[in-house]
């Protein structure tokens, strides 16, 4: 704990993205880290649903179980609470970090919001129920009594879509470990087949549409045949919804792409560490993480000119039409062919990266929280 400050909030947090059985994404990546910096500042309640379990040596507070997620939804949309009376009686406040907000009439609650995009683009989510879950969803965002975007761009999108005022919205941005990016992982062998090469264009990502993989895929396979085969293009990440089509892409195109699959953390660290250049050629990001690992890792970053992307990487990126495949293509020659070009633009994400600390994304969220319990 800080010096001059008081551990005198409770703070439940949700963390069923983080359970059991699950692929940790950006989200559970998010509230992984929010999690242990904020129980440096308070007292943190990890609070998952009834069957869910979630077990981590860093978890520094027992796991508390509600509702089942299912019981917990049929009781907010009949206006009773959404957690036990005996547990919200501990709280102070609730962080919803999940997408899963609770109804709570008297304790006061945060929820972190990164994107509209089931509302904004339902053909990039699931359909199965989508009208009906995102009535559910917009609905929830009204029972939050301040909601967290990660960018400009996507509180205004949020705004406009989730119905939420923007002055319940307050910016806070995501961060990276720097440290995890300091370590020595020269002693790993690559995943991929990569063994312990160096060179090779990086995505890292859940496969889903809004990623434009497939695109990606066409940029790549319009380089040389050296070229591809020298800096193969290599996709670390777990098949979303939709994937089918990027894995067999990916699979039949055995001369410049690799596809991983999901990995662990150290594995993820040490492609980003010995990789060329990183790509981020999402249609979509209401922050776009990647690119902050890309520039702690000192790696030059191209990525799409679209929505959050250029707000979070200022002029430390190269940016592209991510709908043209051959705008992304040149960018990759660009990086390919000029190593002064490589090194001004890793410098550039170093420098950019600094500010981007979760201590100070918790710091942030911790003075908004004082603000709503006075």
């Amino acid at each position: 704990m800080r010096e001059g400050q008081r551990a005198d909030l409770k703070i439940g947090m949700g963390l069923s993205s983080l359970a059991a059985g699950r692929k940790a994404d950006g989200i559970a990546h998010y509230s992984r880290e929010l999690y242990r910096e904020m129980s440096t500042r308070s007292c943190v309640v990890p609070l998952l649903h009834a069957g869910e379990q979630l077990k981590a040596e860093w978890l520094k507070t027992p796991v508390r179980q509600g509702y089942s997620f299912a019981l917990a939804t049929l009781r907010s949309q009949a206006g009773f609470n959404s957690l036990p009376d005996d547990l919200i009686s501990e709280l102070d406040l609730y962080h919803a970090t999940d997408n899963r907000i609770p109804r709570l009439k008297d304790t006061p609650v945060v929820a972190t919001i990164f994107d509209a995009v089931p509302l904004a683009y339902p053909h990039w989510a699931r359909s199965r129920l989508r009208k009906l879950k995102n009535t559910l969803m917009r609905r929830s965002a009204q029972w939050a009594d301040r909601v967290i975007c990660a960018s400009d761009y996507a509180a205004e999108e949020i705004a406009h879509f989730w119905g939420i005022k923007p002055d319940r919205i307050s910016v806070i941005p995501l961060a990276v470990d720097k440290f995890r990016f300091s370590q020595d992982y020269g002693h790993l062998e690559l995943p991929c087949g990569l063994g312990q090469s160096e060179g090779y264009f990086l995505f890292v990502g859940t496969l889903q549409p809004r990623k434009n993989l497939l695109r990606l895929i066409a940029a790549h396979q319009q380089l040389t045949r050296d070229e591809r085969q020298a800096f193969p293009l290599v996709i670390a990440g777990g098949g979303g919804w939709k994937s089918a089509a990027v894995v067999a892409a990916a699979q039949a195109d055995s001369l410049g792409i690799r596809y991983c699959g999901y990995l662990e953390d150290k594995q993820i660290t040490a492609l980003y560490l010995s990789a060329t250049a990183v790509v981020v050629p999402s249609l979509h990001e209401g922050f776009g993480l990647p690119v902050l690992e890309g520039f702690a890792a000192g790696k030059p970053v191209l990525c799409s000119n679209t929505t959050s992307l250029p707000e979070v990487a200022g002029d430390a990126a190269i940016l592209f039409d991510p709908e043209t495949p051959a705008e992304i293509a040149a960018a990759m020659r660009q990086i390919l062919h000029d190593e002064t070009l490589r090194s001004s633009y890793a410098a550039k994400g170093l420098a950019r990266v600094e500010p981007f600390t979760w201590a100070r994304t918790a710091d942030q969220t911790l003075q908004l929280y004082r603000q709503l319990t006075g």
